[in-house]
């Protein structure tokens, strides 16, 4: 059975995974993000549910400053998290690179030319 789900994700405790903020060359932790899915019972991405409703699928991503929506979207065969300009995010599109999306699996969000942030798929959640 194929349904959406419902995806936390949260960085892994590495001291090494901060971003940098341009203002004052410190870092700040990555924040966690919510990912809107279809999912197969295995944790795998269903693509030809995904294609069926690409609208269904979304994030959120979760840090000190609040939640920020954005939409999650296929290209050339993979996955990204984009948000909308001027929505306030300053993240750039995020390249999903996982294969599964069960509980206790890792996976990584990597912008452009940029370093890999690496997750802990937690709290699963199946939507109505």
């Amino acid at each position: 059975m194929m349904n959406w789900w419902s995806v936390r994700i949260d960085p892994l405790p590495l001291p090494q995974r901060l971003i940098p903020r341009p203002q004052d060359h410190g870092a700040e932790p990555l924040p966690s993000y919510q990912l809107w899915l279809p999912l197969i019972p295995d944790g795998r991405i269903s693509l030809p549910l995904f294609r069926a409703e690409p609208a269904r699928a979304k994030v959120v991503s979760l840090d000190e400053r609040g939640e920020r929506d954005g939409c999650i979207k296929l290209r050339d065969h993979q996955l990204f998290c984009a948000w909308s300009p001027g929505g306030g995010h300053r993240a750039r599109e995020l390249r999903i690179i996982g294969a599964r999306f069960a509980p206790g699996e890792v996976i990584g969000l990597r912008p452009a030319r940029g370093v890999i942030g690496l997750y802990r798929v937690g709290e699963r959640v199946e939507l109505p």
